[in-house]
């Protein structure tokens, strides 16, 4: 298999920090209330707003290969979610609809009450992003729950995860995240690159909040959303860890609710689709929000 890497920012660059800094730089930064602090958001572009919530343990870093694509026809918004990258810790007591309305709440002083927008989520984003919709009823247009769990559907578990904080040397380190990604978000291990290595690093390493101290980890969305007014769309990679042979249970969960949910799987793609595979991925995306070539 080969590497796509047309829509990867890097372009040769090995100093993963300064091309994380040269995006970050090219991005307008927001603030919105957070806990006793902050929830960082990052805004490029200009059009239609569309919001992208990344996953657990993560950071806006997620959308690393999504952005530049993104911002050529939307006004794109990516929060650090709380506590996870720039931003504070969430009040307790921890809940999914409570992160969810820090999400909508930061919507509300991001963007005119009357201004509709679309959202997408990865992973635990996803959820926070159909609370969201659920809580914006008909400001939001379009849903997309991207390697979505929280649907009450039987998962896989990944197994042989290494505690990368155990490591002696920076060398065990990168090892350690590296053999993970294996496990967790890649579908082939040849696709992980020295870059996916280093936001893997730099994300976990930052991460504050532990999604798994949360209730309701498995089945949260299953009060939500039946009740989104919004075009619920799904996508999922061939071999994400977490839902491998059982796509189809995803799908007909999403058309239970809504009967014309477009749910697409990503190819040979893992958990984290839209870093393994950016250009099936990003085209995926574009045509879900009705902006495809």
């Amino acid at each position: 298999m080969t590497n796509e890497h047309s829509n990867h920012p890097i372009s040769g660059n090995t100093d993963y920090a300064s091309v994380v800094a040269e995006l970050d730089a090219a991005a307008t930064r927001l603030t919105t209330p957070c806990g006793d602090g902050e929830m960082v958001w990052r805004r490029w572009g200009d059009g239609p707003a569309l919001v992208c919530l990344h996953g657990s343990f993560g950071s806006w870093t997620h959308w690393i290969r999504n952005i530049p694509v993104f911002a050529e026809r939307f006004s794109v918004y990516v929060p650090d979610l709380p506590g996870l990258g720039d931003s504070a810790m969430p009040p307790e007591p921890y809940s999914f609809q409570g992160l969810g309305r820090i999400v909508a709440d930061g919507i509300d002083r991001l963007l005119p009450s009357a201004q509709h927008y679309d959202i997408t989520g990865f992973s635990f984003g996803a959820s926070l992003a159909g609370h969201a919709a659920h809580f914006h009823g008909d400001r939001v247009r379009t849903c997309i729950l991207v390697s979505s769990g929280g649907m009450g559907l039987t998962r896989n578990e990944p197994q042989g995860l290494k505690n990368w904080r155990r490591a002696e040397t920076d060398e065990e380190r990168a090892a350690a995240n590296r053999h993970n990604l294996s496990v967790m978000m890649f579908g082939d291990a040849g696709k992980i690159d020295d870059f996916a290595v280093y936001l893997q690093s730099e994300n976990t390493s930052r991460a504050r909040f532990r999604n798994r101290i949360l209730s309701h980890r498995f089945d949260n969305l299953v009060t939500a959303l039946p009740h989104v007014q919004a075009a619920l769309k799904g996508l999922w990679g061939e071999y994400d860890v977490y839902a491998k042979n059982r796509l189809d249970e995803r799908r007909d969960y999403l058309r239970s609710i809504q009967p014309d949910a477009d749910v697409r799987v990503i190819p040979e793609a893992g958990h984290w689709l839209m870093y393994e595979a950016p250009d099936i991925s990003n085209d995926a995306f574009l045509d879900m929000l009705g902006h495809g070539a």
